[in-house]
């Protein structure tokens, strides 16, 4: 019986079929240069390693092997030498905020307090020299066509290095056709693609959609699982703008439904505590087991007959008081006192003009006379007594103007004392008159304004109480109102749930028939996600990849699912490759650059993690002897490549690195 052939045993162009128009990866890495110090010399060069397209081998010798094995043997050669500081340094290059943990880059720039990483880094088959200080970004650079090798010229044309990764960002993101994210309407940036492309070795390749561990202290923008499922579902092109937009919507539906189904029974919650407090204020009225319609109008009728019950006592208290006729009794009082006390200022100042002529009299009879008859030119004297008194007593009462000279006038003036102090007598009997009749009518405003006041506090009070009460009915009415509003809102969003479970569900056949019409791509991703499975793990074996709503699910199939920790692991290295060898086939955007830093896991086989270097190969050999391979595949590793990939090979990165020494790690030096 003829023995079947292999599905392996065909060439690699029967599996994959690169297009001719897709001849570089969107990026690649050329050239990797770490620098003691920005300078020329071999004293100032770390590494200057070389990278090409397809497949990357950077190999950390473990010890090696010994018959017998011994406690206290050395087994560092592999381990801590540099491999995912390497990754790291790429991922700096490439746009990442940091080359470490805080710990290693505090430790890096304390040996190197003047170093560099540099890098030649061909952007849709451009080369492109990038450079930037292991203390920061502050001074990082780029020169747009130069190569490695002009590193140093002092006509080299710099640039901001905001240019270099602008120009990442357009080679790698212009060809999607789905751009933002669908809950948050972010826009899909470079740096969330470059988590893909470039897991943490500390995620230990466990789950698809885990790209970075908080211990790789990477300081990555954050994105939730479905993000990075839409991500990858973007990058592949297993998504159409009208799937994304009714993804958007059912994203939008899904929050609208969930927060409704949160706030309902906060709602009902609210509605029950409120309408508790009601029923104790209006004790009166017969309460259901929960507000409705009918009892809300009770209550609301209840509280507009209280205002105005307290309305109308406040008015009768008002109307009682009198306060109109208080305010003009005070105002009468008010003013009888102020003639009184006018006519007291007058009578006073009358009596203290009498006072001062006597007074004048009495101590310099000549010296009035001369101030009195100074303001005359002529010898005329006009008498300062009032009239009613000088008509009763002048004897020129009949002849109110003389002519006479000065003695005769002060002997006239020296018969007038008795007069002016009969005078002085009238004015003070007057003034005392008026004062007995000031205290009587200060006594009676006093009595008038103190009623008045005790009105307006009388009125005061009353109308406190008012306000009090409309408060508390308004406090009432309030708790009945947002009782009546929440019991409302509660029930009109469990009436709204029902029509969004109805859109959301809408949304999902919708997006479904989508990728029904789009099942060719899908089917050939599968195949190819298929193919890989079994090139890991035997052709008995199925892989089966699922795109289903916002997921991406990976399957393994042998007589049902098969599971394991290294099982996921091969399912996720070969997702990643499948998504390389899409993109080589001409299908999706993924940019064909992949770095996986470690990725021998859990309790992986060495025959598997063999195979897993072959695939690669598969990949690269798909292309024609005279075309270079459009992709780059970056792998670290302690175990041993396949023999024929290491050291000598065109795979194998030089050097190979040796922690059993200083010299051989990736940056010639213990850090300590």
């Amino acid at each position: 019986m003829e023995e079947q052939l292999s599905l392996f045993d065909r060439k690699a162009s029967e599996h994959i079929a690169p297009e001719p128009s897709r001849k570089h990866p969107a990026f690649w890495v050329k050239r990797l240069i770490l620098l003691r110090k920005f300078a020329r010399g071999e004293a100032n060069l770390i590494q200057n390693i070389e990278l090409h397209p397809g497949i990357n081998i950077l190999w950390a010798r473990p010890e090696k092997a010994t018959k017998k094995p011994k406690l206290g043997q050395r087994g560092m050669a592999g381990h801590a030498s540099g491999k995912t500081t390497f990754c790291r340094f790429i991922r700096y290059i490439l746009g990442e905020r940091k080359f470490g943990t805080d710990a290693i880059q505090r430790k890096i720039r304390e040996h190197f307090p003047e170093g560099y990483v540099a890098a030649e880094v061909f952007i849709e088959g451009e080369p492109w020299l990038v450079c930037i200080p292991f203390a920061g970004r502050q001074n990082a650079w780029c020169a747009p066509g130069a190569t490695a090798a002009q590193l140093f010229d002092d006509s080299l044309k710099k640039r901001s290095y905001t240019n270099f990764s602008s120009a990442l960002s357009t080679a790698v993101l212009s060809p999607l056709k789905v751009k933002k994210f669908p809950a948050s309407e972010s826009q899909i940036a470079w740096v969330h693609v470059l988590q893909w492309l470039t897991r943490d070795q500390e995620c230990r390749f466990a789950r698809l959609a885990d790209w970075r561990d908080s211990s790789s202290e990477s300081e990555a923008p954050e994105l939730v699982a479905e993000e990075r499922q839409h991500l990858m579902r973007a990058v592949l092109d297993i998504l159409s703008k009208k799937e994304q937009d009714l993804l958007e919507e059912n994203a939008r539906l899904v929050t609208e439904r969930d927060d409704a189904k949160k706030r309902v029974p906060l709602l009902q919650h609210q509605s029950r505590v409120d309408f508790a407090r009601l029923t104790k204020l209006v004790r009166e009225l017969r309460a259901p087991d929960h507000i409705d319609e009918v009892f809300f109008q009770q209550v609301k009728n209840r509280l507009a007959d209280q205002k105005k019950s307290a309305e109308t006592n406040y008015r009768d208290v008002v109307t009682q008081l009198k306060l109109p006729k208080l305010r003009q009794n005070r105002d009468n009082k008010s003013a009888e006192l102020g003639r009184i006390q006018n006519e007291l200022t007058n009578l006073r100042a009358s009596l203290q003009s009498a006072e001062n002529v006597l007074k004048a009299k009495r101590e310099n009879p000549s010296a009035k006379l001369d101030a009195l008859l100074g303001k005359y030119p002529s010898t005329e004297l006009y008498c300062m007594v009032p009239i009613d008194v000088a008509r009763l007593n002048c004897p020129l009462a009949g002849a109110p103007t003389l002519k006479f000279g000065k003695e005769s006038a002060m002997l006239h003036l020296d018969e007038q004392i008795p007069a002016l102090e009969k005078n002085m007598t009238f004015w003070k009997e007057r003034i005392g008159i008026r004062e007995k009749q000031e205290v009587i009518a200060q006594r009676e405003f006093s009595t008038a304004n103190s009623a008045h006041d005790e009105g307006l506090r009388k009125e005061h009070s009353a109308f406190g109480r008012l306000t009090s009460i409309k408060g508390e009915l308004e406090n009432t009415m309030a708790l009945a109102n947002n009782a009546l509003n929440a019991r409302r809102s509660a029930e009109r969003l469990e009436s709204s749930i029902a029509k969004l479970d109805g859109r959301v569900n809408k949304t999902y056949r919708e997006a479904a028939d989508i990728r029904l019409k789009r099942e060719s791509e899908i089917e050939a991703f599968s195949k190819l996600f298929d193919l890989f499975i079994k090139g890991l793990m035997g052709e008995e074996v199925k892989g089966i990849c699922e795109f289903s709503g916002r997921n991406i699910s990976l399957r393994v199939e042998n007589r049902g699912d098969v599971t394991s920790a290294a099982i996921e692991t091969v399912k996720l290295l070969a997702f990643d490759l499948a998504a390389v060898a899409s993109s080589v086939e001409g299908r999706g955007f993924h940019p064909r650059f992949l770095i996986h830093d470690g990725p021998r896991e859990a309790d992986m086989s060495s025959r598997i993690y063999d195979h897993f270097f072959i695939l690669a190969r598969l990949v690269e050999e798909a292309f024609q002897p005279d075309q270079p391979p459009s992709f780059q595949y970056i792998v670290t590793t302690t175990s041993p490549p396949p023999d024929d990939m290491r050291e000598g090979s065109d795979w194998m990165l030089r050097p190979v690195l040796d922690a059993s020494k200083p010299e051989g790690r990736l940056l010639k030096a213990d850090l300590r």
